[in-house]
């Protein structure tokens, strides 16, 4: 394969300009400001250290797993979550940070069978999200000028905890 092939194939625009030469290098000049990667899109799952409105990440979940197309882990019942209004402050929520490849790119966040829409993210990339059943799922929507993709991430792995009783 050729590597002009390759970097196509491996999701690469060159935008007309045919790349030429034999070495990396000269392929790379060749293609000069033409080439555009691939949007790619990152999701991890949100740490201690991120600031999710007065809540830990240990508070809210424990041994989260993200997988290319689900996500995997335990969800603690959560009470009094006051970054949520009326009913929404309590049940189960997971906190998850993306991160876009290209710089610039707007990532949108919903919950798929939830109440709310999508949401854009700031240039921080955390979104926290309340599940209430396994059977929904989470959508990213990650754009730069024309390009898009989505990423979906089925939740049917997650284990939801029991609310706490007393």
């Amino acid at each position: 394969m050729k590597l002009k092939d390759a970097l196509k194939y491996l999701g690469a625009k060159v935008n007309g300009v045919e790349p030429k030469g034999y070495y990396i290098t000269d392929i790379i000049r060749s293609i000069g400001d033409d080439y555009t990667p691939s949007l790619k899109l990152t999701v991890t799952a949100a740490t201690n250290d991120d600031d999710l409105f007065d809540k830990t990440a240990d508070e809210l979940q424990e041994d989260i797993i993200i997988g290319e197309t689900a996500i995997a882990g335990t969800l603690k019942y959560v009470s009094g979550y006051e970054a949520y209004s009326g009913d929404e402050q309590n049940g189960h929520f997971i906190g998850l940070k993306a991160k876009a490849n290209i710089d610039g790119a707007t990532i949108t966040a919903e919950v798929v069978g939830g109440v709310h829409g999508a949401v854009t993210l700031d240039s921080d990339g955390l979104v926290i999200c309340r599940i209430t059943s396994v059977e929904q799922s989470i959508r990213f929507v990650v754009t730069k000028g024309q390009d898009s993709k989505t990423y979906n991430f089925a939740l049917t792995d997650l284990v939801l905890a029991d609310q706490p009783q007393g």
